[in-house]
């Protein structure tokens, strides 16, 4: 946020049925982050909504305006998310066109990509560690 406030991450995880399983829900229900899942493992409008309400709308002031800064993924550029963002929550949504990140968003480029590399390699470690248990060459 621009007064220097991080918002909580949305870890999206891929399921088969698009539902989290319980143990997984356990692990986070204490922390600040919301887990969600899809059969992909990926953003979409859905899920993109949800982040609206369960990240977004917690963590804003209803007294203020706000404009989100997004690339031009398509659930970003969906009209309905759009209408919704301002309607409800009073955000205006920007959208920085394709092939433009290297110019307009260089911590994307020089910071942020390695750093989620670094942390998505470090998360792994750790769920394989702590969530899943070895028994023989197969998880259960």
């Amino acid at each position: 946020m621009a007064d220097g406030r991080k918002l909580p991450p949305m870890l999206i995880f891929k399921e088969t049925n698009g539902n989290l399983p319980k143990k997984m829900k356990n692990v986070y229900d204490h922390r600040r982050i919301d887990p969600t899942a899809n059969s992909k493992g990926w953003m979409n409008t859905t899920i993109m909504k949800e982040w609206i309400q369960e990240v977004w709308a917690p963590n804003i002031r209803k007294d203020e305006s706000y404009l989100l800064v997004w690339d031009s993924f398509s659930a970003h550029k969906d009209s309905t998310l759009i209408n919704l963002l301002l309607e409800e929550y009073d955000t205006e949504v920007a959208i920085i066109p394709g092939g433009c990140t290297p110019a307009l968003q260089p911590l994307d480029v020089g910071v942020n990509k390695p750093f989620k590399d670094k942390l998505r390699k470090e998360f792994e470690a750790w769920s394989i560690k702590k969530i899943l248990k070895p028994t023989g060459n197969s998880f259960n």
